[in-house]
């Protein structure tokens, strides 16, 4: 009860209304909501410019598709909350080191578990893809301004989950087809 008769009182002596205030006319004045939706298209951008971040985040719904059943929609929903919580921990200055690596290590990897005939378990592929999805995430929060961050983090989850959404449906595309596509692989010879 303390501390809601506090918040109240803060309320009533004009902080919160006029904290509100600021923000609602920040964001409807033509300059604020032309912040908001710069930000939004900067975090929307991202992931689709960065080659790393494109081919991970393709390459997480491809992989869902190719372990089938549950995967394909839990790889994508495990590298999207934990790309969150890494965006989070980059924003707010935690140092995690060789992130930049790992975030191009991380494509490599997701193009060889994708690749291989011998695939790892559903449960190894969910943590692989979570810890990938951290580093990712970790990599936009570090970029992200103080202004309008939200808006940016919003663009970066979208394209995340259009870029997931891809993913899904080129590994849809390749297993209707993968006779047409085993053609131009190169197969082992015998000795």
């Amino acid at each position: 009860d303390g501390a809601f008769r506090s918040a109240r009182e803060l309320c009533a002596r004009g902080s919160c209304r006029e904290r509100g205030q600021r923000l609602w006319w920040s964001l409807c004045s033509s300059q604020g909501a032309s912040m908001y939706a710069d930000a939004f298209i900067l975090g929307l951008m991202h992931p689709l410019l960065g080659l790393d971040h494109l081919l991970t985040m393709v390459a997480v719904g491809m992989l869902g598709v190719s372990l089938g059943g549950r995967a394909v929609w839990l790889l994508p929903i495990s590298f999207i909350s934990l790309m969150t919580i890494g965006g989070i921990i980059g924003f707010e200055g935690v140092h995690l080191p060789y992130v930049e690596i790992a975030v191009s290590a991380s494509a490599v990897a997701m193009a060889i578990m994708i690749v291989s005939r011998k695939r790892p378990p559903t449960a190894i592929s969910i943590v692989l893809v979570a810890v990938f999805g951290i580093l990712h995430g970790h990599a936009h929060g570090v970029e992200m301004s103080t202004v309008a961050a939200a808006a940016q983090a919003a663009g970066f989850i979208l394209a995340t989950l259009l870029l997931h959404g891809v993913g899904i449906g080129l590994g849809f595309l390749i297993r209707s087809r993968e006779s047409d596509f085993l053609k131009w692989i190169p197969q082992p010879v015998a000795p």
